[in-house]
């Protein structure tokens, strides 16, 4: 299963109609910010992340995704393109 996230509602303009975060999180909870990452990430799958700024929500889906054995990449916005460039974060070999 294949997902197609933005980090957090509300910060930027995304390419996405779903998010992991809404814009009534608590930065400095981290335990909160995980339980819900946990609750979107798929199990053995796969979650494209539109990134929003936001370390500690971005940290937490990549605590969540790693519990989940789920490949992980990032999308980071390049002002000088205006396009997304992609960092793998968990590419699931350590998993096979």
């Amino acid at each position: 299963m294949e997902k197609v996230m933005g980090l957090c509602a509300g910060r930027h303009a995304i390419p996405v109609d779903e998010y992991i975060f809404t814009t009534d999180l608590d930065p400095l909870d981290y335990d909160e910010m995980y339980r819900q990452a946990m609750k979107v990430v798929p199990e053995w799958g796969t979650l494209i992340v539109y990134v929003t700024g936001l370390t500690a929500a971005m940290l937490a889906v990549v605590a969540a995704c790693e519990d989940k054995h789920c490949v992980l990449t990032a999308k980071h916005y390049d002002r000088e393109s205006g396009t997304y460039k992609s960092q793998v974060v968990l590419n699931g070999f350590e998993w096979a």
